[in-house]
């Protein structure tokens, strides 16, 4: 039911595709929205990805998002998972940004969530897990999360604290993280 997904992770891989890609397909037809922060260690079959992502992104027509994305759902050899990650970048379903520290040694590594059915009720979790295939099989890494709901008088405050930390990060505000658009960390060569 979710219209909207943002996730914050210190690694994306196109692998969560093999999981999750039918379910993501489901949410995209329905005008779903997704934006990912993540840092910026993408694999090189991933940046490629994105990077054509967006510029076809420019070249879209409504006809064209129906007939790219049912054939997507009717021929499985199709469902390559960089070509689903271009495709739902191309059409506006999945938005990437680049999270970086800017000060420390380390690497943004926070790992939040939020589903919003755009209709006022939002699910947020925060856990150990990535947006990774190893993150979410069953036979990938031990990971745990929290799950919290804000129509539950006892979870509103944690999600309300969860979009914040969210929204401020997309917009660039979190104090020691820039936060940069896909195309812009690449083209700054940002990505490893």
């Amino acid at each position: 039911a979710a219209a909207s997904y943002d996730r914050a992770v210190g690694y994306f891989r196109s692998s969560i595709f093999a999981i999750i890609g039918q379910h993501f397909l489901d949410f995209a037809r329905r005008g779903g929205k997704a934006r990912f922060i993540c840092s910026p260690s993408i694999t090189e079959d991933d940046a490629r990805a994105i990077a054509l992502g967006y510029v076809q992104r420019a070249d879209v027509v409504e006809l064209a998002i129906s007939r790219d994305i049912d054939a997507l759902l009717s021929d499985p050899a199709a469902m390559y998972r960089a070509k689903l990650l271009a495709t739902f970048i191309k059409y506006g379903a999945l938005d990437i940004k680049v999270a970086i520290r800017s000060g420390g040694n380390g690497i943004y590594h926070e790992k939040i969530g939020i589903f919003d059915d755009g209709q006022g009720h939002q699910v947020s979790f925060l856990g150990s897990a990535n947006e990774t295939w190893n993150a979410w099989h069953a036979e990938g890494n031990h990971e745990s999360i929290e799950v919290f709901s804000s129509w539950l008088q006892a979870d509103e405050v944690r999600v309300q604290s969860h979009r914040k930390i969210f929204d401020l990060l997309w917009h660039g505000k979190t104090p020691g993280i820039d936060t940069i658009d896909f195309p812009e960390a690449q083209h700054r060569r940002l990505l490893v």
